[in-house]
């Protein structure tokens, strides 16, 4: 079984058991009836062939540096190649409780833990 986190450390990272071979990106603004919201979508290609979405959505606004502003994260496995990986999704609403959770996930296989804090 491979695990989600490998293939997000290895998109914050550049390291790991799998690599990154390509990506496409969109990014699209608008706004509504509270703030200007900011999409990031990007898909994701690693070297043993399994494609992974990124989709990150969040308010443009001023915030203190010391806060972990909200945001919306998710992952999902578009194309496993016939791999197991589990999970298959995961969703966070902010990139701090996306880093704990990658650092637990270290912790529970015994790799090593990813100090770039976003993506």
């Amino acid at each position: 079984m491979h695990r989600l986190s490998s293939y997000i450390r290895a998109i914050q990272c550049g390291s790991g058991v799998v690599s990154l071979t390509g990506q496409v990106e969109t990014l699209a603004d608008h706004r509504d009836e509270l703030a200007q919201v900011q999409v990031r979508e990007c898909r994701y290609r690693f070297s043993n062939g399994v494609q992974l979405l990124y989709r990150c959505e969040e308010e443009l606004t001023d915030c203190a540096e010391s806060m972990c502003p909200e945001c919306w994260l998710s992952y999902r496995v578009v194309d496993p190649r016939g791999l197991t990986i589990r999970p298959m999704e995961k969703s966070f609403s902010n990139r701090c409780q996306q880093q704990f959770w990658l650092k637990m996930q270290a912790a529970n296989d015994g790799s090593a833990a990813c100090t770039r804090a976003s993506e």
